[in-house]
């Protein structure tokens, strides 16, 4: 995972793994755990954690050329390339 985000809040040391803006592979129903830490700087800390589920609700769009002409080989046929 990513490196381990520290920051001040209210005179509390906090820590996140994986960090804030981090990018993680997802898919739909896919989970990953950031594991937040607090700690007052006097031997006291607690830790705890968020569950982050993807939810993939965007459906492809596809991106299609418009029509094509396409020279004949010696056979009259046409190859059909990737779109």
């Amino acid at each position: 995972m990513g490196q381990v985000q520290q920051t001040i809040v209210q005179h509390h040391l906090r820590s996140q793994n994986p960090t804030a803006t981090t990018l993680l592979a997802s898919g739909e129903g896919t989970t990953h755990t950031v594991t937040v830490t607090t700690n007052d700087g006097n031997g006291n800390s607690a830790t705890c954690t968020v569950v982050l589920t993807g939810n993939d609700n965007t459906p492809p769009v596809p991106s299609c050329e418009g029509p094509q002409t396409i020279a004949l080989d010696a056979n009259c046929k046409l190859l059909v390339r990737i779109f």
